[in-house]
């Protein structure tokens, strides 16, 4: 897996350069490295050059989901392989239309609306392109989880460090006999999803803790209470203790 640096949580996802993404590679020898081509030389925010082995992409999309928090996810054929990842025909891999030759390797993770609590459970659902929407159909795929407080170490732990919790959950596994290719694409899913868990923490979660001493002057201390999520930004909500030096 590749993840590039991407813009700051504060800025909205406005084009593809803003984008948060991930690639997945596999190694196209055994044993051997899934990235053959060197990447020391690359700026960070850019995407690798070597298409060799690409899988998949998990990818914000443009607004970032707008009021919810969404990940699409789809799969790279390598017959043949692609010249340039950034001219990735993102249209045909990843679309609504359940006819289009895309549609059944990718999928779509969206989360919660408009809020993400620091303290509360944060779940994220995987299902087809556009079938969030569809109570039947929502979490098809499975669902990523981040787990809330629930006792008194677990709010140490969220107040004090970076650590989080999260539970996974792929989709239901029928008794019915499987073709290669179904057999294929349901553990591609499991690799799209877990690579997709990655993603969202360092997008959502990869922070110092909720809890803060001295972050500015007057301040005496903070602790975030949430994020509130719009368009691909995140802007923290606190509550906060200030130093009232000046009132008698």
């Amino acid at each position: 897996m590749f993840h590039p640096m991407k813009c700051a949580p504060c800025c909205c996802v406005c084009c593809n350069m803003c984008q948060h993404e991930m690639f997945i590679y596999a190694p196209t020898t055994p044993g051997g490295p899934a990235i053959t081509t060197p990447m020391d030389d690359r700026p960070c925010c850019s995407a690798p050059e070597d298409t060799t082995g690409l899988q998949a992409v998990i990818r914000q999309p443009v607004c970032g989901g707008v009021y919810r928090p969404t990940v699409q996810a789809f799969s790279v054929d390598q017959n043949p392989p692609p010249q340039n990842i950034e001219q990735l025909p993102e249209k045909e891999l990843w679309t609504e239309d359940p006819q289009a030759p895309g549609y059944n390797g990718s999928m779509e993770i969206v989360g919660p609306c408009l809020c993400i609590g620091s303290f509360c459970d944060a779940t994220f659902k995987a299902q087809a392109p556009g079938a969030h929407d569809d109570e039947n159909r929502r979490g098809e795929y499975g669902k990523i989880q981040r787990e809330g407080v629930e006792d008194a170490e677990d709010l140490a732990r969220e107040c004090c460090s970076d650590a989080d919790t999260y539970s996974i959950k792929f989709e239901k596994e029928g008794c019915t006999f499987w073709s290669e290719l179904d057999w294929n694409q349901k553990m591609w899913n499991k690799a799209k999803l877990l690579s997709a868990l990655f993603l969202l923490d360092y997008m959502f979660f990869e922070d110092e803790g909720a809890f803060e001493c001295c972050p500015e002057p007057g301040i005496i201390c903070r602790i975030k209470c949430c994020d509130l999520y719009c368009c691909g930004a995140l802007i923290p909500c606190y509550c906060t203790l200030h130093n009232n030096q000046g009132d008698d």
